[in-house]
C-alpha cells in the first residue's frame, strides 16, 4: 500500500503532485509512512566515494515571527537547491478527506495549475502529502530562486481560487482511488492491524467507506474555510534548507510572511485535537491475527512492534539497529528469510509517527508462499529473538553504521533528501536534526545499545506487538488449527 500514495522508493515521504487517483488512500495509515534507508542499500558495488559535505555547516536555528508561525533554518554548503516545506495543522474536519484537499491545492482550477506549471518552468518542484492533522506543501529549487519559490508556495495557500467543477471532478477521483484501495491484496491485513491497535472508524483507522462519506459531506466553501481556519488558528511551521546563509533564509521568509499579512478567519472548527478510540498508551499487547482472504495468490504477514519515537535518546540506536535487521538485501531479516532459508519473496521494514503503545510503529512485511506461512514466522521470529539474545558484533555494528552513514550522506545529496528527517521530527513537534548532528550521533552508538533497543522493542514485558497473517481460510485452518480467525473488516 503506497504512501500519500507515497511509495517506498520516494524520499522522506514525499511524492510529486500527482491527480487524486495515485495521491488518495482509504486511510491514514498510508499518510504516516516513513521510509526506511533499506532502498539506498542494495549491493556493496554501490559508491562508497559520497562525503557528508556539510561539516562545517552552522547548527539549525529555530524563530518565531510575531504571528505565531515558526521557522527552523538549516543552512547546508556545497548542496545546489533549497528546499521549504510549510507544515500546516488540520482543523479535524478534514480528517478522512487531506486526498481532496491536496488535489485542490495543486489542481483546484486553471487558475492553479497555471501557477504550479509557471513554477515548474522556473525549475522549481511542488509536492504534497499529509499526515492524518498535518498537511507538507513542500519545493525544491536551484540556487538563487528562493524568492520565487517561497512566493509561489505562499500564493497557493493565500489565494485559493477554486472552481466547482474541478472541486466535483477531484471528488470523483478522490472516491474512486479510494474504493480501488479495496482490491489492493495489502489492505485488508493493513486496515485490521489499525483496527486491533485503535478501533474502528478513529483517525488513525478509517475504513474506505468512512472516508468516502467524509468526501460526500464537503463543499468547495467547507473546503476551503478549513484551509484557512488551518492557516489561522494555530500557527504555522515552516522548515528551509538552503545552501544560502542563515540570515538570508531568514530575511526572505521574514519578508514574504509580512508581505502575507494573516488575518483570523470567522471560520472555527468544533475541535482541533481528535480523539482516538482505544488507549493507545496502553502497553502490553500482543497478539496474532489471522486475516482471511481468499482472492490473493500469496500470503502476507506483518509484525508491528513498538519502537523508539525520534528524539529519544536510544533513537540513534534504533536506526543502526534497523540497519542491521532491515528488509534489504545484507539486513538479517532478508539473509535468514529469503537468502539462507528460501522463505519469502522479499522482505521490507517500515517506520512511522502512528503511536503503538508508548512508542512509535515499526512494521517488517513480507510475502510468501501459503505452505511457507509457519517457517517464515518462526524464522522472522528467531531474527529477533536473536537481536534480544546478544549485541551485535563489533564488525556487523561498524558495517550497519558505515551503511546508513553512507545512505544518510546519499539521501541528502538528492533534491527531495535535501532537508535531512524533516517530517518524523517534524510531526513530533521537533526540530529537525543536522546531517551533521545524526551523524554524530550514529557513530557514538555502541553494540550495547544496539542490544538495549532491541530488547526494548521485542522483549519488554511492557512491549505492544502483533502479528498479522493474511492467506485463504482454507490455508489459515491448515497452518492454525487450535486459532480462530479474525474477519476482515473490508
Amino acid at each position: 500500500m503506497s504512501s500519500l500514495a507515497v511509495s517506498s522508493s520516494n524520499l522522506n515521504g514525499k511524492a510529486i503532485y500527482s491527480p487524486p487517483r495515485a495521491n488518495a488512500s482509504p486511510s491514514p495509515y498510508p499518510d504516516m509512512h516513513f521510509t526506511t534507508t533499506d532502498q539506498f542499500i542494495n549491493n556493496k558495488q554501490q559508491s562508497t566515494t559520497s562525503k557528508a559535505s556539510n561539516d562545517s555547516a552552522p547548527s539549525p536555528v529555530s524563530i518565531e515571527l510575531k504571528n505565531g508561525t515558526k521557522i527552523d533554518l538549516l543552512q547546508t554548503p556545497n548542496r545546489h537547491q533549497s528546499a521549504i516545506d510549510f507544515i500546516l495543522p488540520l482543523s479535524h474536519e478534514l480528517n478522512g478527506s487531506t486526498s481532496l484537499l491536496k488535489g485542490l491545492l495543486m489542481d483546484g482550477s486553471e487558475e492553479t495549475r497555471q501557477q504550479v506549471a509557471d513554477l515548474q518552468e522556473k525549475d522549481i518542484c511542488i509536492g504534497i502529502s499529509s499526515t492524518y492533522n498535518k498537511l507538507l506543501l513542500s519545493a525544491r529549487c536551484p540556487k538563487g530562486k528562493e524568492e520565487t519559490m517561497i512566493k509561489g508556495l505562499i500564493k497557493l495557500l493565500q489565494q485559493p481560487n477554486w472552481s466547482n467543477e474541478d472541486f466535483k471532478r477531484l471528488s470523483e477521483e478522490s472516491k474512486s482511488a479510494i474504493q480501488e484501495q479495496v482490491h489492493n491484496p495489502d489492505f485488508p491485513l493493513k486496515l485490521s492491524l489499525l483496527e486491533a491497535l485503535y478501533g474502528l472508524h478513529q483517525p488513525y483507522s478509517l475504513t474506505p467507506q468512512d472516508c468516502v462519506e467524509k468526501i460526500n459531506a464537503q463543499s468547495l466553501d467547507k473546503v476551503l474555510h478549513q484551509l484557512q481556519s488551518s492557516i489561522t488558528e494555530q500557527p504555522l511551521h515552516i522548515l528551509m534548507a538552503s545552501p544560502i546563509s542563515l540570515t538570508e533564509q531568514n530575511t526572505l521568509i521574514k519578508k514574504q510572511m509580512e508581505a502575507w499579512q494573516l488575518k483570523p478567519n470567522p471560520f472555527k472548527p468544533s475541535e482541533n485535537i481528535l480523539s482516538i478510540g482505544q488507549d493507545t498508551d496502553k502497553p502490553g499487547k500482543v497478539g496474532l491475527l489471522l486475516i482471511p482472504n481468499d482472492t490473493i495468490k500469496r500470503a502476507r504477514i506483518n509484525i508491528v512492534s513498538q519502537a523508539i519515537k525520534p528524539g529519544e535518546s536510544d533513537y540513534p540506536a534504533f536506526l543502526v539497529l534497523n540497519m542491521i535487521l532491515g528488509g534489504h538485501a545484507e539486513g538479517s531479516f532478508f539473509n535468514k528469510l529469503r537468502t539462507q532459508d528460501g522463505l519469502v519473496y522479499g522482505v521490507s521494514t517500515e517506520r512511522s509517527s502512528l503511536p503503538v503503545g508508548t512508542g512509535r510503529w515499526y512494521e517488517v512485511s513480507m510475502e510468501c508462499d501459503f505452505n511457507k506461512i509457519p517457517p517464515a514466522i518462526h524464522d522472522l521470529l528467531a531474527v529477533t529473538q536473536n537481536a534480544i539474545n546478544k549485541p551485535p558484533s563489533p564488525e556487523l555494528l561498524q558495517t550497519s553504521k558505515e551503511q546508513f552513514l553512507l545512505a544518510l550522506s546519499e539521501r541528502t545529496q538528492t533534491a527531495w533528501g535535501s532537508v535531512l528527517n524533516e517530517e518524523p521530527w517534524l510531526i513530533e513537534n521537533l526540530p529537525p536534526a543536522s546531517e551533521q548532528d545524526l551523524q554524530n550521533a550514529v557513530k557514538q552508538v555502541s553494540a550495547e545499545d544496539v542490544h538495549r533497543v532491541a530488547q526494548k522493542i521485542f522483549a519488554s514485558p511492557q512491549r505492544t506487538q502483533l502479528i498479522g497473517v493474511s492467506a485463504p481460510t482454507t490455508t489459515l485452518k491448515q497452518s492454525f488449527p487450535s486459532l480462530p480467525l479474525t474477519q476482515p473488516v473490508l
